[in-house]
């Protein structure tokens, strides 16, 4: 004890030394963070957040960002950097509030670890805003005859388009349900509704501080013209275009929403159904009695299509009794009716003809990450055995165009759907009579928020190839949406439905420059971010030299 007491106090006097060091670094490492510049930097996420998807006050996303800008005023980099990954963690915060739902329903764990997951992932994803700030704010130190609204949605959209986001989303997302704001798209993609969102956002806040900001009047007159045409076109194109749409002929389309427990297992069949004889087959027969000409499945059910010859011969039987062409869905082990006999998982569409024969096979290129496989030890078979994981599903490798319905329609399944480049692609860059035809689950999702947020992308998707889409879900709001981006037909969550909807239908129109050049306004993006980068690099360097002498 007596040694213990001279210890204890040299412990202290270090302590005390270095208290000034450790209080400066901690102000150092949250510079910033003032109250009025939290609140504002807080106040920016939920803005943003309230704009998407199921709250949709979508005119939040075109101001949402003005108080970020106010708190970054006078900020440092450093200060700029945590503020926004602030505002971006607290976007996802309160818009992703499903997510607990999903951790407690597809890994069955505690809803309070499902929150600590929250927590961490906006953490996560508030970094892309962070990066986007630090960034626009170091180019436009050095760029003075750069507009600043234009500098922001560049390095906004390019950031964005590499961050890795597993739970990828736009903030295009948001204008779902005001297709007039979005039929830019249609030329330039859905990245271009952020740049023009992120720009008019810049645009609003420089003309509230004009006075502060002292930007050349040739600056603000660009912004401006981009955003008016931007929205003039919108205005011409979706009145065009919906004049057009509702002048074309309808096909009939049968939606099967099978309201089916979520689970990795086969479940039994219902009483009074069978394996041979599902209830989706009893759904199926209302829906050809009131003249379906196609019927698409949801993602979900596992029917026994690719094992069970029985099954099979069953299903194929029911659709040319019905005299209808079926979209069915299935995942399984085994024959996969391209010749082989390959033991692969896959997460597939089958294409039962109406006159009995099997019409195709579409296996799901784009697979979930952690869901359907693993990133990094996916080509580790024996990684994923020895940790007790489940088997990874195998992707696909071609898209698949089946001719059902008298139509031309894409398949798609789920997930596929938030990438407009793999869309566009699967289409082999041309929509001429085409129809998008997705096949989802949402029930993993735990009954939150996510089918609203999940039903958005079709939105963009419609308008960005200017096609019809056809989206069945099980556990979700199974949708019809129009090539302008009207939703035809929205059912109701989370219940046993089935439906028919007049598509309309031409095969002579669809396919857009983007569908034909999908990467041009983000390589173009790309290009200009990149050599503003290198011009700030060399102005710098160039400075430093010259001060050294």
């Amino acid at each position: 004890m007596i040694g213990l007491k001279p210890r204890i106090g040299s412990i202290a006097l270090s302590l005390k030394k270095y208290q000034h060091v450790i209080a400066n670094r901690i102000q150092r490492l949250f510079d910033g963070f003032s109250p009025q510049a939290t609140a504002l930097s807080a106040l920016s996420g939920l803005l943003m957040a309230l704009s998407f998807a199921p709250y949709d006050m979508w005119f939040f996303v075109w101001v949402g960002l003005i108080p970020l800008l106010y708190a970054l005023e006078d900020r440092s980099l450093k200060g700029t950097y945590w503020l926004s990954v602030l505002s971006g963690a607290n976007m996802v915060w309160f818009g992703y509030t499903w997510l607990p739902l999903t951790v407690e329903t597809f890994w069955h764990l505690p809803l309070p670890i499902g929150y600590l997951f929250l927590g961490a992932f906006g953490f996560f994803a508030g970094q892309a805003l962070g990066l986007v700030a630090v960034l626009a704010r170091w180019i436009v130190a050095q760029t003075p005859w750069m507009p600043r609204g234009l500098v922001w949605s560049i390095v906004c959209v390019s950031v964005w388009s590499v961050f890795p986001m597993v739970l990828h989303f736009t903030f295009g997302n948001a204008l779902h349900t005001v297709p007039v704001t979005l039929q830019g798209i249609s030329l330039l993609g859905g990245e271009s509704a952020d740049f023009t969102i992120v720009l008019t956002n810049y645009g609003l806040y420089a003309f509230v501080r004009r006075r502060r900001l002292s930007e050349p009047r040739s600056h603000t007159l660009i912004t401006w013209a981009w955003i008016c045409l931007w929205f003039g076109y919108g205005l011409i194109s979706f009145q065009q275009w919906t004049d057009t749409v509702d002048g074309w002929d309808t096909i009939k389309v049968g939606l099967l929403q099978t309201h089916r427990e979520s689970t990795s297992k086969r479940l039994p069949p219902e009483p009074g159904y069978s394996r041979t004889y599902p209830v989706e087959i009893a759904m199926s027969e209302r829906l050809a009695q009131k003249g379906a000409e196609v019927i698409v499945f949801p993602e979900g059910h596992k029917f026994g299509y690719f094992k069970e010859l029985h099954v099979r011969r069953a299903l194929h039987r029911a659709a040319r009794r019905m005299e209808t062409d079926i979209l069915l869905h299935d995942k399984g082990w085994g024959h996969l009716l391209d010749g082989t006999n390959i033991p692969q998982k896959r997460n597939s569409t089958i294409l039962l003809r109406r006159n009995g024969e099997f019409g195709g096979i579409y296996h799901k290129r784009k697979l979930v990450p952690f869901g359907e496989y693993y990133p990094l030890i996916g080509d580790h078979p024996e990684w994923i055995e020895r940790l007790g994981l489940f088997k990874p599903m195998v992707a696909g490798e071609t898209p698949v165009l089946f001719e059902a319905g008298g139509m031309h329609i894409q398949a798609l399944i789920c997930y596929e759907t938030i990438f407009g480049q793999f869309v566009a692609e699967s289409m082999s860059y041309d929509g001429t009579g085409k129809v998008l035809a997705v096949q989802t689950n949402d029930g993993w999702y735990g009954g939150g928020a996510q089918t609203a947020q999940h039903r958005s992308f079709s939105v963009l998707r419609a308008i960005e190839n200017r096609v019809s889409l056809i989206q069945a879900i099980n556990d979700g709001q199974s949708h019809v949406v129009t090539p302008d981006g009207r939703y035809l037909f929205v059912g109701d969550e989370w219940t046993r439905a089935e439906y028919v909807v007049d598509l309309p239908y031409d095969p002579a129109s669809g396919g857009t420059l983007y569908t034909r050049m999908p990467y041009l306004f983000l390589s173009v993006i790309w290009v200009i971010f990149l050599a503003l980068i290198l011009h700030v690099i060399r102005h710098r360097l160039r400075t430093r030299a010259a001060d050294t002498h």
